[in-house]
């Protein structure tokens, strides 16, 4: 999966690392979802005359496209969220805009990718993921929500530092320091008691009898 912190405005050949000798993208890549948007967020820091990061906007956007039409409808539309997310992240990464709390997690729930993920994550487990499974989790129930929490708050969390030393999307962290005066104590302790109550939420819902069966619970927890 291609990381946008390692595609570095101004380094254009390091684009080069995702093509093979044809110059086209690696069919590896074309595949990755999650690879191919965070590239197409990369190219929005592009400057004046960095023809390889205007190619590779058109070409990611291409790409996107192309994603959303070729899946079976319910996936389209978690692909069409995702895609949107990031176009939202794009938006205020260019006008250095910092959201409230509310549009940061409303958005960020989306854009971490772990609805779609947990969807493309049943593929494959065989004759347990019958249809009425694959239209609870593209429902996306309360536990994968109170997993996508836990996993967005925790990184904020361990990867701001990081993230200050470079040009990156807004975190969970600078958000809420901006609008609530607080302490970066006091914040840690808000962000991990609401990673404790989404952990409550995910034990409530593997309490049988369960909507799924119960492997498929601990499939999706797992990622947490």
């Amino acid at each position: 999966m291609v990381s946008a912190c390692l595609v570095w405005v101004g380094k254009v050949d390091v684009f080069n690392k995702f093509k093979d000798n044809r110059g086209n993208f690696k069919e590896s890549l074309i595949k990755d979802v999650r690879g191919m948007l965070s590239l197409y967020e990369a190219t929005h820091m592009r400057v004046h005359g960095e023809d390889m990061l205007d190619e590779t906007l058109k070409i990611t956007t291409t790409h996107l496209e192309s994603m959303v039409i070729n899946l079976s409808p319910p996936f389209a539309t978690q692909m069409k969220k995702l895609v949107e997310a990031y176009f939202e992240e794009a938006i205020w990464l260019k006008e250095i805009y910092i959201p409230t709390m509310v549009e940061y997690m409303s958005n960020a729930l989306i854009s971490y990718g772990y609805p779609m993920l947990s969807t493309i994550s049943f593929v494959g487990m065989g004759d347990i993921v019958i249809k009425e499974v694959l239209e609870w989790v593209f429902k996306e129930p309360n536990v994968v929500i109170a997993a996508s929490i836990i996993n967005r708050l925790m990184d904020d969390i361990v990867f701001n530092e990081f993230e200050q030393k470079r040009v990156h999307v807004t975190s969970g962290i600078e958000c809420y320091k901006k609008h609530y005066s607080v302490s970066k104590q006091e914040m840690h302790a808000e962000f991990y008691k609401q990673i404790v109550d989404a952990w409550k939420d995910i034990n409530k819902e593997c309490i049988r009898p369960t909507k799924v069966p119960i492997t498929l619970l601990t499939h999706v927890v797992n990622f947490a």
